[in-house]
């Protein structure tokens, strides 16, 4: 008796289970049922062929589908359009609604500030039919408001619908300074720009480049300086950079400027390439002057090859410009690996001569010129401050007199997971400076403070361990 009261109980449940489905399926069916009944026309938004916005005391924006789909702005004139922007207007347009008609025969437009209307969308599907929409006022519930299609009735739409079609140029157009590419941004090229001096009077100055400064990514993500002579990156300022200038937008357009050299751009202050996969078309863009300091968010004005504009980006792009040259781009660092990666440091500076191994479970000891009980602290210190050192200048040529042939100090790191060891070398003082010439692990030639030189001068008694008794 007891199973089957429990099957009884069973089958009670899934018929109630099965009842509440088709309740809630059926109430769903009634809702999309009311929906398309309300809907004005029967195309498809794939089907929308051209849409012209013209907003109060503005221009019109003409948008038209090309091959494949693409939208092109056509007016007020030719120009990328944002594509994602254009498909929501084009479903808005196809799936404009009547939400409810207010007079069939409206005496006075006037009363719904249809008359001179908030905005007018014009519109011209695959098949020919075209549409000439009106938008006025709010209704007094603020919850519509009233449209009218050509001299047709009076209706309301959704404040939804409304905003999706009330779009100005800044939102249409493709603000994108470079196109996306899945890849991200792989390569940068930045070339400062001048007027060639001694033009004659009355003609256009010659376009003068300097040295360009050329960045690669590789399969890794690893940066690379490869022109003017190459070298290893600074990772954090290009990775920045890359970011910046991959998702840079412009704003405040100038359509039609009279004159380039209000903005700096005839000639450009300076030329960004930048290319994403390899084999990817490079895309240029050119860079002028601040904006009015006054202005708040002064940003710097810039224009894309091939397209007359000219618009505002953030000036923050501008700060990771290598406009000192190209060291501004290389790696500062004179350790450019990670401290957890450093397994062994040997260190040799006249009589002080030392290696230092990391074991994997007894952490840093001591091994030459005996094996010491050692200071884990005054280790991790030590890696500290070389991690924390930074150069300044680079030199491609190493020259005897930098004093890099027989060194002060030669610390030889080996890295886990890399075969051959690297070397800092500490040479000579720089001629009147208070700097040493030294070379980061990647081999490059730099400078250091003498204070950082004194942070590297080092013996077996500054990490050897000092406790009296030890036990775990």
């Amino acid at each position: 008796m007891k199973a089957r009261a429990n099957i009884a109980l069973l089958a009670v449940l899934l018929a109630l289970c099965a009842g509440y489905w088709l309740s809630v399926r059926s109430q769903q069916q009634r809702k999309i049922d009311v929906s398309e009944a309300k809907r004005l026309f029967a195309f498809a938004p794939d089907d929308v062929a051209t849409v012209t916005i013209l907003r109060e005391g503005e221009r019109a924006s003409t948008g038209a589908r090309g091959p494949g789909g693409a939208w092109r702005i056509t007016a007020p004139m030719d120009i990328p359009a944002n594509s994602v922007v254009w498909d929501r207007v084009a479903k808005t347009v196809a799936e404009l609604s009547n939400q409810r008609t207010i007079e069939k025969k409206p005496a006075d437009l006037a009363v719904y500030k249809l008359n001179e209307p908030r905005l007018k969308v014009s519109a011209v599907a695959k098949d020919g039919t075209k549409i000439d929409a009106r938008f006025g006022d709010m209704d007094p519930t603020q919850k519509f408001r009233y449209a009218q299609l050509a001299d047709g009735p009076v209706y309301l739409v959704s404040p939804e619908q409304f905003f999706e079609l009330d779009r100005d140029l800044t939102w249409l157009r493709d603000c994108e300074l470079f196109r996306k590419d899945k890849a991200g941004i792989a390569r940068i090229e930045f070339t400062p720009l001048r007027a060639k001096r001694g033009a004659p009077e009355g003609q256009k100055p010659e376009v003068e480049e300097a040295v360009s400064v050329i960045a690669e990514k590789d399969d890794a993500g690893t940066w690379s300086i490869v022109a003017p002579q190459p070298g290893t990156a600074d990772q954090e300022m290009l990775n920045e950079l890359a970011n910046n200038l991959q998702f840079a937008r412009g704003r405040d357009y100038v359509d039609a400027p009279e004159d380039l050299k209000d903005y700096q751009l005839d000639p450009p202050r300076a030329r960004v390439s930048v290319r994403g996969e390899k084999g990817a078309e490079l895309q240029t863009a050119y860079f002028g002057a601040y904006e009015p300091a006054k202005k708040e968010n002064a940003g710097v004005f810039a224009m894309q090859e091939g397209r007359p504009s000219v618009f505002v980006v953030d000036a923050h792009i501008v700060s990771g410009f290598p406009q000192s040259g190209p060291d501004a781009w290389r790696e500062k660092r004179i350790v450019t690996k990670q401290g957890s990666d450093i397994v062994s440091l040997k260190y040799a500076a006249g009589p002080q001569q030392f290696l230092l191994v990391n074991e994997a479970e007894g952490g840093w000891i001591i091994k030459e010129p005996r094996e010491e009980a050692t200071d884990q602290a005054a280790v991790s210190r030590f890696i500290g401050d070389i991690l924390q050192m930074k150069g300044t200048a680079s030199y491609v040529e190493r020259k005897p007199e930098f004093g890099l042939d027989v060194p002060a100090i030669r610390i030889t790191l080996t890295y886990k997971d890399v075969e051959t060891p690297a070397e800092i070398l500490v040479g000579a003082a720089v001629p009147n400076t208070d700097r040493y010439y030294v070379t980061q692990d990647s081999g490059i030639v730099t400078t250091i403070e003498n204070y950082d030189v004194d942070k590297l001068a080092k013996s077996p008694k500054d990490f050897m361990a000092r406790g009296v008794i030890a036990f775990k």
